[in-house]
């Protein structure tokens, strides 16, 4: 992945609430302003640190029970993706905190995680 400079360093660490919201929302509310992120990028890194969550890339609104379970500790690699359209939310009653990197992929790059266990 081509790393792409976010905002600022508190832009690195997204709060994931009750509510589906983008990525790019996520990461503006956290550096406190905008991310200046194009359309171009296609590759996220994410680290979730201390809950699940559940996304789903294609637009749509997750819910606490529908779309991808990540899980606590895991490390996901999503290539190919248009990380305009990723969506998140929590899945337990805290918010949860997730590492985050975007950038575009390389041709040879593919999705892949290492869930790890807490």
């Amino acid at each position: 992945m081509y790393i792409h400079k976010l905002a600022n360093a508190a832009a690195s660490v997204i709060s994931v609430t009750d509510t589906a919201t983008n990525l790019y929302d996520l990461l503006d509310t956290a550096a406190g302003t905008s991310n200046d992120i194009s359309g171009s990028i296609n590759a996220v890194d994410l680290v979730v640190e201390d809950g699940d969550i559940r996304m789903l890339m294609d637009g749509n609104d997750p819910t606490t029970t529908e779309g991808l379970l990540l899980k606590r500790g895991g490390f996901y690699c999503l290539r190919g993706i248009p990380a305009s359209k990723i969506k998140l939310i929590r899945t337990g009653g805290s918010n949860v905190a997730v590492g985050v990197q975007v950038g575009v992929s390389e041709k040879a790059e593919s999705t892949n995680n290492n869930l790890q266990t807490p």
